[in-house]
């Protein structure tokens, strides 16, 4: 198993069994290439421990702060309310996740505890579906700010 990057995107290199690391990290399958990929650099540091060396360095690290704790709990209470209503998107009923987010969006609502990294990830797709969750809970995660009128 190893993540390389080819100067536009991350490239997973693993066999079939393996499928399911880049699958819920997000990344695209390219059936022409039979390559999972992906463009998305915050997707691709989800499995930076196997990347290889120049995959690395493009890579590099997240210098923001570390997200306090009570956000990264928000942002998890709102990908697993997200998560409960999300089939998929096999039906386009406005409910869950899209398409291209419901393996990453998923992944993450599974877990107990979200890394800052992921709960940075998470607030990007709860930004994308907000219309679906409460808005305290919204404030809470910092997805949006806390109207005072």
């Amino acid at each position: 198993m190893k993540l390389t990057h080819d100067g536009t995107r991350w490239v997973w290199q693993g066999g079939y069994r393996t499928r399911m690391q880049p699958k819920a990290s997000g990344f695209r399958w390219s059936p022409a290439e039979k390559v999972w990929w992906t463009d998305v650099r915050e997707r691709a540091y989800l499995l930076r421990r196997y990347a290889d060396s120049r995959a690395k360095a493009e890579l590099g690290e997240f210098t923001q702060e570390a997200m306090p704790s009570r956000r990264r709990d928000a942002v998890l209470l709102c990908l697993q309310l997200l998560s409960s209503s999300c089939d998929g998107a096999v039906m386009l009923d406005g409910a869950g996740f899209s398409k291209a987010d419901t393996g990453i969006g998923k992944s993450l609502a599974h877990k107990d505890v979200l890394t800052s990294e992921q709960a940075e990830l998470g607030l990007k797709l709860i930004r994308l579906h907000q219309h679906q969750l409460p808005h305290d809970l919204l404030v809470s995660a910092g997805a949006i700010r806390r109207n005072n009128n």
